[in-house]
């Protein structure tokens, strides 16, 4: 009988240990799990946050590289935060809805750098102030022939074979710069540009063919091997391609390379 007792006895021991150590484990558990990341708390007020570009880039139709290039913007160029990003890749409302790489985006300065005289353009005739860089977008407001515009960056963007720059001033919008070589508006007069005047070097083997616009008719004999090119400072791309009017040695339009490759240049990007 006492075996019985002493048989009991240990049985339940067992099982009083079986209970505890359940107990143990779910409570170490418990204790195991993480709390709420820091980066959700963070990421819930990205949205409406400024981020500058690291390098020039590509807003993409969506959260791949295999869709639609909707727009390059240039390095330095700030963007509108417009969702928490997903698999690498982040919403942006501004300059132009879409997604771009976050690995791509910096955080931005603390103020927003004030525009030099390189953005100051001329209007050569009156122009509409569109929403969109569209002849189809809302009309903003309309500017006289004569008025000066600030520039939000020098990159042109070409659509349907017209050229448009966004603006800040003195309306916020998009004004169509011209189509080909025929230009509706001209750097201001008596300013100084930060860019203009800038020397680079050709650093294709082969050397530079010259244009008369960017993208357009092939004119001169072309630049060579190490010859020294002077830019004025505008800048324009269209596609994958990166297009500058240069002064000297003579006046024509080339091709610094590729969105993210400008290497017929050095230095690299020649800006």
């Amino acid at each position: 009988m006492s075996v019985y007792r002493q048989w009991g006895a240990t049985l339940a021991l067992f099982s009083t240990l079986a209970i505890a150590s359940a107990d143990l484990v779910q409570t170490q558990s418990a204790i195991a799990q993480p709390p709420s990341p820091p980066e959700l708390q963070l990421a819930q007020g990205l949205v409406g946050q400024c981020r500058a570009a690291t390098r020039d880039i590509f807003i993409y139709s969506e959260r791949s590289t295999t869709s639609t290039r909707l727009r390059a913007i240039p390095a330095n160029s700030q963007v509108t935060l417009a969702d928490q990003g997903s698999g690498g890749w982040i919403a942006i409302s501004a300059p132009t809805a879409g997604f771009v790489q976050a690995a791509d985006l910096r955080p931005c300065t603390g103020t927003q750098p004030q525009p030099g005289a390189n953005l100051c353009r001329q209007l050569t005739t009156a122009l509409n102030v569109r929403a969109n860089p569209s002849e189809t977008a809302r009309i903003v407001s309309t500017l006289n022939s004569g008025q000066r515009v600030t520039l939000r960056s020098a990159e042109e963007r070409v659509v349907a074979g017209r050229s448009w720059v966004e603006i800040t001033g003195p309306t916020a919008g998009w004004i169509s710069s011209g189509v080909g070589t025929n230009r509706n508006i001209t750097n201001c007069p008596g300013g100084t540009d930060g860019t203009a005047g800038r020397v680079c070097r050709v650093t294709v083997a082969n050397g530079l063919r010259t244009y008369q616009s960017a993208g357009g008719a092939v004119t001169g004999s072309g630049i060579g091997f190490n010859e020294a090119v002077t830019i004025t400072g505008e800048r324009r791309t269209i596609g994958d391609r990166v297009w500058l009017q240069i002064s000297r040695p003579v006046n024509a339009w080339i091709s610094s390379g590729f969105v993210g490759n400008e290497s017929n240049l050095t230095p690299n990007p020649c800006r």
